[in-house]
């Protein structure tokens, strides 16, 4: 499992004291990578996860958050290898300019 970091990602704020921020792997991620969010998410700024998809085949993927690393896991039961993900999430006022 190789970490994707944010420098590796598009990453879109909305502005705002709460941000919904999307984030766009690279096309070479992995159903099982993990993407460190520690650069725009301390302990307790995650607010939540809305949506999570593979967006080469508009399928769902289920994504989790791991409060011990800062990571978000991807666990898309197909096992696919080298899609594009897009994660929402919703975080407390920080925004990450790679």
């Amino acid at each position: 499992m190789v970490a994707i970091t944010l420098a590796d990602c598009n990453v879109m704020n909305d502005g705002g004291e709460i941000l919904t921020t999307t984030i766009i792997t690279p096309s070479t991620a992995d159903s099982t990578n993990t993407i460190d969010i520690t650069d725009i998410c301390a302990d307790g700024q995650l607010l939540g996860i809305k949506s999570s998809w593979d967006i080469e085949t508009g399928d769902a993927v289920t994504c989790t958050y791991d409060v011990s690393t800062g990571y978000l896991l991807l666990d898309n039961s197909g096992a696919t290898s080298n899609h594009t993900y897009c994660i929402v999430i919703m975080i407390r006022g920080s925004v990450f300019t790679p």
